[in-house]
Order: C-alpha cells, then structure tokens, then sequence
C-alpha cells in the first residue's frame, strides 16, 4: 500500500493548487454548466475546470489500485505495488502537467492591458 504523501499525492496536490491559482487569476465566468436559481445563474464551469482533472486522477488511482493488485486467481507479484504506483505516477504527471498549462494560460491576464484585443468575458464586458 501507498504510504500518505507518496509523489502520486504531491502531484494531485500542485493539481489542486494550479486550480486554486487559476480561480484566483480569473478564470472565464460564464462557462457552462449553470444552474438556474431565482436569485439568477449559478456558472459551475470555472470551479469543475479549476478541480477537475486532479479529482479525476485521485479516483482512477483508487480504482485501478484495487485491480491491478489483486488480480483474479492469484497474489500480485513482489514487486506489484512499486510498478503500480510508477505507472501511476507518470500517467498522473502526464495529466497534472496538461491541466496546470491549459488552466494557467485560460487565467492568464487579458491580453487587451497590452494593447491587444480578445474575445475573453472583461474585454466584453468593456465594449
């Protein structure tokens, strides 16, 4: 078994980090899904691609831990656990790596502060 504060759950963790940075940044407002209430739109889009991926990641780890180490018929093999958690491991890299990138660069500042215009939801807002 995976001990607490393995590389798998650092990783996840700068995942959920990235997301926090990106909320923080400015993410777009209106992406969908939205719940209509009374009070008006609900957005849900910016928090699901804030969190998302990293959620994502922890839950195929935890599904995938329970097959791969037990396998129908017999005992996983003496070094199971460690290609698991290796294989896991770049495959979570992989998928952090991409979410960080494309969350951070969806945050990033209105390029219309530098004299160039956008189609994002400020630049909008200001026409």
């Amino acid at each position: 078994m995976r001990a607490p504060g393995s590389s798998l759950d650092r990783v996840v963790l700068a995942g959920h980090a990235f997301g926090l940075v990106a909320l923080y940044r400015g993410l777009p407002l209106q992406v969908p899904p939205s719940l209509h209430v009374a009070n008006g739109t609900v957005w849900l889009g910016a928090p699901m691609v804030a969190f998302l991926l990293p959620a994502a990641v922890t839950l195929t780890d935890r599904l995938l831990r329970g097959l791969y180490l037990a396998p129908e018929g017999g005992e996983p093999g003496a070094h199971a656990d460690a290609i698991y958690d290796a294989i896991m491991l770049r495959v979570s890299l992989l998928v952090i790596g991409t979410h960080g990138s494309s969350s951070l660069a969806c945050s990033a500042s209105c390029p219309v502060d530098r004299g160039r215009p956008c189609s994002c939801q400020r630049c909008w807002e200001r026409r």
